[in-house]
């Protein structure tokens, strides 16, 4: 029965609340990492002194500020000052925090690419296989070393036969993935099961003091077409049943440096084979896949010290004077040699 308006209705429709706690301050009271210094240098670059180079953002000190009519430059400068971002590949900041370096992923993903279609084969009516070649490249330097073989050295207008099967791979676009993206400061460490970080070095003569972080890395997708060239349809048929087990649902490759999972996703397939060539030409067939990769590109490692040391107290009642007294005897000991 539903209530009336003179009724009372005792019974709770949600769950109490738990009691307010005692400690007002929000407990997440550090601001954000400044990376930058008052010029707009990057930190980890070290002091950056050069007035010259400073570009005023105030609006009244860049209203009053006189400028040449000859002045060309001076009205602007980079200032990506995250460690993170700035996009090198050598370690050309004299850094001690992060470490840069050319991960070459793109290429490792151009070697896998190629490596794992590597393995086809054609059978003949004798029963014996065949490696199908493939080169790396568009359809154009295939087709071009397919016929270089074909014009015999007497200097006869006679072609020789075409040497098929042949395969070829080549990469068409590398995009940014803002699907996958994940914050820089995920780091993995890479810990074992009682929890201590694996990926360390022992430096100063001190075991397991310096301890390294990996970042997510740049997710990014990388387009590939495959083509294939036969004489036979039976071979055109052997080598689509080679390739598909490869890619369908989804295909795998290793990257050097990339910790996560790459993928190979089929997006689209068809066949351009010529039923009519004519009685000069040649029927050749040929069929393309177009597929598509999810990698990462590595992002700098990031270089920590260890704490060697560390002294806790602990408090059994939760008003924020003991709080506040117990955060005073905590002793972290921390050996850096940074600075």
């Amino acid at each position: 029965m539903d209530p009336t308006k003179n009724s009372i209705d005792r019974s709770q429709s949600l769950n109490p609340c738990n009691p307010q706690s005692s400690v007002n301050d929000s407990v997440d009271t550090d601001p954000p990492p400044i990376y930058c210094d008052e010029f707009g240098k990057p930190l980890c670059l070290g002091k950056f002194d050069d007035t010259q180079a400073r570009v005023a953002t105030d609006p009244q000190a860049s209203w009053l500020q006189e400028i040449s009519p000859y002045q060309k430059t001076g009205f602007g400068r980079g200032r990506t000052c995250d460690p993170m971002q700035l996009g090198h590949i050598v370690n050309q900041t004299g850094s001690r925090t992060h470490i840069y370096r050319y991960t070459r992923a793109i290429r490792g993903s151009n070697e896998a690419m190629l490596d794992l279609f590597s393995d086809i084969t054609v059978e003949d009516d004798f029963g014996k296989h065949h490696p199908v070649p493939i080169v790396w490249g568009r359809q154009e330097r295939a087709v071009a070393l397919i016929l270089q073989d074909n014009v015999p050295d007497d200097g006869s207008l006679t072609l020789d036969r075409l040497r098929l099967p042949m395969m070829s791979i080549n990469s068409d676009d590398v995009e940014f993935n803002q699907e996958k993206y994940i914050y820089p400061k995920a780091k993995n460490y890479f810990r074992d099961a009682q929890g201590r970080p694996g990926f360390v070095a022992n430096e100063g003569g001190i075991e397991r003091s310096t301890v390294f972080g990996v970042a997510p890395g740049l997710p990014i997708t990388i387009t590939y077409t495959m083509y294939a060239w036969t004489r036979y349809e039976e071979d055109m048929h052997q080598i689509i049943e080679q390739v598909l087990p490869k890619i369908c649902p989804l295909g795998y490759i290793s990257i050097r440096g990339v910790h996560w999972e790459t993928v190979v996703r089929l997006d689209s397939s068809a066949g351009d084979m010529d039923n009519e060539p004519g009685d000069q030409a040649e029927r050749v067939l040929k069929y393309q896949w177009n597929m598509t990769v999810e990698t990462y590109i590595p992002q700098p490692i990031t270089r920590n010290k260890a704490v060697l040391n560390m002294k806790t107290d602990v408090a059994l009642t939760t008003t924020e004077g003991d709080f506040e007294e117990v955060i005073d005897k905590i002793e972290v000991k921390v050996e850096d040699d940074r600075n």
